[in-house]
């Protein structure tokens, strides 16, 4: 597992699992709902058969931009691949972390070989009980 100061603002990734060097990387990008880590290890459970599986931690304080959020995922995705080099690199959002899987996606389109959109936070305007807020 990941050891990171919890008192840092800086987002970081979380192996909540034994690394798996020789299965395709993984990169969760959770909700913003994501409060602690083992949320995210309920969440992510079972994929440790088949990816080396990394969580993307946004700390509380961090209150960095998206587009820069978007550069600190590529950032720790390239540190990744500098351990262990891969080919196939699969890229999951989870409800903001849909949105945020996007803007990635709009700076670095050939970067990931595959996306997985969850629960996606871009169709948030198209929920009707909304409006009745």
């Amino acid at each position: 597992m990941a050891a990171m100061d919890s008192k840092s603002s800086y987002s970081y990734f979380l192996t909540p699992q034994p690394c798996n060097p020789h299965h395709p990387l993984f990169i969760f990008l959770p909700g913003m709902d994501e409060t602690g880590n083992e949320l995210m290890r309920i969440q992510t459970a079972g994929l440790e058969t088949a990816f080396d599986v990394r969580c993307f931690v946004i700390p509380p304080d961090n209150l960095t931009n998206c587009d820069n959020m978007a550069l600190e995922v590529v950032s720790l995705t390239e540190i990744e691949l500098a351990k262990i080099p891969r080919s196939d690199i699969y890229l999951c959002g989870e409800s903001f972390g849909c949105c945020l899987a996007l803007k990635v996606l709009e700076r670095y389109p050939n970067y990931f070989t595959k996306i997985i959109l969850i629960n996606s936070a871009s169709s948030f305007n198209r929920v009707p009980w909304l409006k009745f807020g």
